[in-house]
């Protein structure tokens, strides 16, 4: 038996000692949970920084949903005491703002725009789109939602930049274990099939009046641009064989469509097709059909 990451082991422990990022987020959790419990004025308290610290140590762990959940508490905190308009590390992360300062996650934001920026060019390279750049994304969707007096829109946005952020490091991981479980792929793709259709249910244009996809989409056609009927597919498998790069937009949101019908009933699906292109396909999609609904309904 070959023992050679074994023998390694020691050299690979040594970055999580080094790192220490459980134990970064585990001292904040502590930091705020005792002065929860020992001072009446917590929620008076601003709490930016050690949400902050823990949204940039559960990135680097690659707890993408998690390291939203941190950055948005540190965006609520600067909202109370600085406005939206406030040149702050948490709200910068939340708009894709590099302000050209050294901060902690400066170096993630930059990464995620550069991600952000490749599913914008797929998208724009689509037929039947509306081309979108990144500072339109920015003021008429970032921007916007983070200042919107209802705080619950802003899942919107930290589901959006989460599942962007996590498809490069799905992808590294797929290639190197190519069996068992695939959960955490089917996770991450149903994931961004939610904010599909979230972002269509929750469009500042028109509210639809029908609670299913399929309608909302049937609903919608002329909004949208398209006819989106006949999207069905009876397994994960079929729905990943129909996508193509470069699929007309009407395609691509019927894979997305498919793709939500399928990784929304269960997670042992057999995925014989799916590997890191694939994969990477089916990535670009569903963020084609999310950032095809913010180009043609949030104006």
């Amino acid at each position: 038996m070959n023992d050679y990451f074994e023998t390694h082991f020691d050299e690979y422990r040594k970055h999580i000692d080094d790192a220490q990022y459980a134990q970064a987020i585990d001292a904040c959790l502590d930091l705020l949970a005792d002065y929860k419990a020992n001072h009446a004025d917590y929620d008076a308290q601003h709490k930016g920084s050690p949400f902050y610290v823990m949204g940039y140590a559960a990135f680097a762990s690659h707890d993408y949903s998690g390291a939203s959940l941190f950055f948005d508490a540190g965006v609520s905190e600067d909202l109370k005491a600085f406005g939206a308009r406030a040149d702050k590390p948490a709200l910068n992360f939340l708009q894709l703002l590099d302000q050209g300062q050294e901060v902690l996650a400066s170096g993630v934001i930059r990464d995620l725009i550069v991600e952000t920026q490749n599913v914008l060019d797929d998208y724009n390279a689509r037929p039947g789109g509306a081309p979108l750049t990144l500072d339109e994304l920015r003021t008429r969707f970032l921007s916007k939602i983070v200042a919107d007096p209802k705080p619950e829109k802003r899942a919107l946005v930290t589901t959006f930049l989460s599942f962007v952020a996590e498809g490069r490091y799905r992808r590294k991981v797929m290639d190197l274990v190519s069996n068992g479980s695939r959960d955490p792929f089917l996770v991450h793709l149903f994931r961004g099939c939610v904010l599909f259709e979230s972002l269509l249910k929750e469009n500042p244009t028109r509210t639809p009046k029908n609670d299913t996809l399929g309608g909302i989409l049937s609903e919608m056609k002329v909004e949208l641009g398209g006819d989106y009927g006949n999207a069905g597919s009876s397994t994960f498998g079929d729905a990943l064989m129909k996508l193509a790069a470069g699929q007309p937009i009407e395609d691509t949101v019927k894979g997305a469509t498919r793709l939500r019908n399928t990784t929304g009933h269960k997670v042992s699906w057999e995925t014989t097709h799916l590997d890191p292109a694939s994969y990477d396909l089916a990535i670009k999609t569903v963020a084609s059909a999310c950032l095809h609904v913010i180009s043609k309904l949030y104006v």
